[in-house]
């Protein structure tokens, strides 16, 4: 992990739970560490004297994702959008689980943020793929996939993962934290995925879980320093 301790940056991160995992592995970071590298505080914005700043907040309703963009559009028109360098909003897993609607939804994200470009020239965005879900492993998800059986999340997790492959496109010139390649990275670096009729398909690294779609302790801490990092990307944009 990376530590700039010149520029100032400020970040407003509009999440739901598994961003909340985040933002918690991030302040169990700091507290293990004698300065911390990033203050986290809720938004509304408040007075930080640290050189990096992370605002955040829940929005929207899960399942609906229209919901969350309308909503990070109200946050920053209503003032947070001035006072901040850089925003990103992250979809949950279950605002995606139909291939069908894989494109849609990234033409969607695509066209508001040209809007928010737009309404916010100063503003710089980053982006964040979906989280993924655990795909079943074991000895007994092995046999049943020897038999020819395709577990529901497997397709779930391809959605996901149209979903990212355009936004990693989209988000060419602008910055990414790659949230579904970490989650689905191993700690000795080796890609947790399983074959579909459809190729190959990233689910989230079953170490980093304990619930098959939330980070469990490892996994925020893991998360949060990916995150960290990424922060550090921030101050050459």
């Amino acid at each position: 992990m990376t530590v700039n301790t010149g520029a100032r940056t400020r970040l407003f991160f509009a999440h739901q739970s598994v961003g909340a995992d985040i933002v918690a592995g991030i302040q169990t970071l700091a507290r293990e560490r004698p300065v911390p590298e990033v203050e986290a505080l809720e938004a509304p914005v408040a007075a930080s004297n640290h050189r990096r700043v992370l605002w955040h907040a829940a929005l929207g309703r899960n399942g609906d994702p229209v919901s969350k963009l309308s909503a990070f559009a109200e946050w920053l028109d209503a003032g947070i959008g001035g006072a901040v360098d850089h925003a990103m909003i992250k979809f949950c897993y279950v605002d995606l689980a139909d291939p069908a609607r894989a494109d849609s939804l990234a033409r969607t994200y695509g066209e508001f943020m040209a809007r928010i470009r737009a309404r916010h020239p100063r503003l710089r965005l980053v982006h964040c793929t979906i989280p993924l879900r655990t795909l079943p492993h074991g000895p007994y998800a092995l046999l049943r996939r020897a038999m020819g059986h395709r577990h529901a999340e497997l397709e779930r997790n391809r959605a996901r993962e149209m979903f990212n492959a355009a936004l990693r496109r989209q988000a060419q010139d602008e910055p990414l934290f790659d949230l579904a390649r970490h989650e689905s990275t191993r700690p000795d670096g080796r890609a947790c995925a399983q074959p579909s009729a459809a190729g190959v398909v990233p689910g989230l690294t079953p170490d980093y879980s304990s619930d098959g779609g939330h980070l469990n302790e490892r996994g925020r801490k893991i998360l949060a320093g990916a995150f960290l990092d990424m922060f550090d990307t921030l101050e050459s944009h």
